[in-house]
């Protein structure tokens, strides 16, 4: 328990930025050519990465994927992204902690990503989504039979990650302009710093126009915008 523990309050931002990098471009692609040896090593760490290291971080295997490629890169933080901060007051801490607890209280269940997916008729995200969720309930109850007081800390624990996502979300998308709400440039946030920028994630403008792209060519996109 003090190990998970200690894990859980070291991995959060490492591991949301490796993910987010992995959710875009798959970290364990091989190289064209790769032998047979190396594509089977690489998909395992690949299955590893996406179904198992989430179990052991307070995480529900394919969630953040299908919740962040699905709905929030679709609606670039408008009123139907189930993060947005649109109708929040980006300067109240009460605000913040609103945000905070129905994120906290979203990653518990499917609502709201599954409605909305419902409506979008994006059946097979749906059946991963829901399936990811099954896994996670009942690793929770395996834990639970086994350690009690330890399911009870890691069904705790997912709550918080709320306070996470909320965080990402202010300081990604906390300053909206007012007159063009639905526009990346209106509603999202650079961040220019070190060439890496968080592996792509500070230059969040040139993510969201074109979020396929490797992270290591946003900080030369940054500039280019900016001397424009």
């Amino acid at each position: 328990m003090l190990a998970y523990s200690a894990l859980f309050a070291a991995q959060p931002v490492p591991y949301e930025i490796t993910d987010h990098v992995n959710i875009h471009n798959r970290i364990f692609n091989p190289k064209p050519g790769a032998s047979d040896a190396t594509r089977r090593t690489l998909k395992a760490c690949q299955i590893y990465f996406d179904k198992v290291l989430p179990l052991l971080s307070a995480r529900v295997p394919d969630y953040y994927r299908i919740q962040h490629v699905y709905v929030h890169h679709v609606e670039e933080n408008g009123p139907d992204d189930t993060q947005s901060t649109m109708a929040y007051d980006r300067k109240s801490f009460l605000d913040f902690a609103r945000h905070a607890f129905w994120q906290g209280l979203s990653w518990y269940r499917a609502s709201p990503s599954f409605p909305y997916l419902r409506r979008r008729k994006r059946e097979r995200q749906l059946r991963e989504f829901k399936r990811g969720l099954a896994i996670w309930y009942a690793f929770v109850i395996a834990v639970t039979v086994i350690n009690p007081i330890a399911g009870v800390l890691i069904y705790v624990s997912r709550f918080f990650g709320g306070n996470i996502l909320t965080l990402v979300a202010f300081f990604q998308h906390g300053v909206i302009d007012a007159n063009d709400v639905h526009d990346v440039h209106g509603n999202t946030l650079d961040y220019s710093g070190p060439e890496h920028g968080s592996l792509g994630d500070d230059y969040h403008v040139e993510h969201h126009l074109k979020p396929a792209r490797h992270w290591s060519r946003y900080h030369e996109d940054f500039k280019k915008r900016i001397g424009e």
